[in-house]
């Protein structure tokens, strides 16, 4: 600048000069990073902008508040030194893929399910596990399917940043190891089953090996058919003293009951001279399917006659006698003898023998007697 002369007698003519003020912009990276941090203007403007990188996010660019504003570009005029904003913008899921479209797994057992975000800078990568029926299958926040019972379920994986991009796998879940019950019929006394299937995982029993029929338990039981017994047969001793009643089953000839009795004895008829007594036995039974017995024999022998002056004392039979032959003729006597023997009356009893030779004896020794008798007479 040069000095205006004091003594100059001329007209002077005289320039202002400027000189362009500046001013510090402030690059506030509002979350990311920026290598720049401020910039001078150059006649109230930016040369350039920087720009920042913010992991997950779009740069939408520099604003002059931290939230809105105004956009700044190489045109903004600065008046003041200042500091402007990044904006960033959300990276939206655009797919989401899962490692298997389906999954069969057993009651109890468990499989892992990984899901991959793209892009691979999606601002959020999270996804959200759900299962459609969690009776049959459930899953974690992790991804971890775990089998709970028979039956098919879905499992999704929702994006969870608000874009509902979601990948979904199938879940088929079987049964453990099914155990065979064969079908077995009933009998008389002890129950039978219908044929059925047991898992040995979840313990549930089953009408088919698939599992597809659940049934409840002793619901395949058969009940005992029951005995249908024929009518009962009653078998005596000889001698009356045992009787024991037997029956067989219909159904099953190999099913037999037996009862023994208790026998009882009767005399029902007294026994006469020349007859037998009958005895009747009676037979009951603890067993109520069998009826009391009765069973009558002619066991009781015969009294035979006791004669009292040639007259039985108890039916009043008059007792066959002997005739004596005459003295004058002992070819007579002895004939009569014979004849009084044939004269006798037979009889059942056991001491027969001994009396009809007494009898004889007592005879001949009386016509003996006789005979001399006579001979001594003459």
């Amino acid at each position: 600048m040069t000095d205006i002369p004091t003594n100059s007698t001329e007209n002077l003519n005289f320039y202002a000069k400027w000189t362009a003020n500046t001013y510090t912009v402030t690059f506030a990276a509002n979350g990311g990073s920026v290598s720049q941090t401020s910039a001078v203007t150059v006649a109230g403007k930016l040369t350039s902008l920087p720009t920042p990188t913010y992991d997950g996010y779009d740069f939408l660019g520099w604003y002059t508040q931290k939230d809105g504003g105004d956009k700044v570009t190489t045109d903004t005029v600065f008046t003041v030194d200042s500091t402007i904003y990044a904006h960033w913008q959300n990276i939206p899921v655009t797919n989401l893929e899962l490692n298997k479209d389906s999954l069969t797994l057993q009651e109890k057992s468990s499989d892992i399910l990984t899901a991959t975000v793209k892009p691979d800078n999606a601002t959020n990568k999270d996804v959200i596990w759900e299962s459609s029926d969690t009776s049959i299958a459930t899953v974690d926040a992790s991804g971890k399917v775990t089998a709970i019972s028979a039956g098919s379920a879905t499992i999704t994986a929702t994006a969870a940043d608000g874009s509902e991009v979601s990948a979904s796998c199938s879940v088929t879940v079987t049964h453990g190891n099914m155990v065979h019950t064969p079908k077995k019929d009933a009998t008389c006394t002890a129950d039978g089953n219908e044929e059925y299937w047991t898992c040995e995982t979840c313990g549930k029993y089953f009408s088919d090996a698939n599992g597809n029929t659940e049934i409840a338990k002793d619901s395949w039981i058969i009940s005992a058919i029951n005995h249908n017994w024929n009518d009962a047969v009653y078998t005596w001793s000889d001698d009356g003293s045992t009787c024991t009643a037997a029956r067989t089953c219909k159904n099953d000839k190999s099913h037999t009951e037996t009862s023994k009795a208790t026998v009882t004895d009767t005399q029902t008829k007294a026994p006469t001279c020349t007859e037998k007594g009958e005895t009747t036995y009676t037979a009951t039974f603890e067993a109520d399917w069998a009826t009391t017995q009765k069973k009558v024999l002619a066991d009781i022998p015969a009294t035979d006659h006791h004669y009292v002056e040639g007259k039985c004392s108890v039916c009043g039979a008059i007792e066959a006698t002997a005739t004596v032959p005459d003295a004058d003729n002992s070819q007579e006597g002895m004939d009569n003898t014979a004849a009084s023997n044939k004269a006798l009356p037979e009889t059942s009893d056991s001491t027969l023998p001994l009396a009809v030779v007494a009898l004889i004896l007592g005879i001949g020794a009386i016509t003996g007697i006789v005979i001399a008798l006579r001979n001594m007479r003459r």
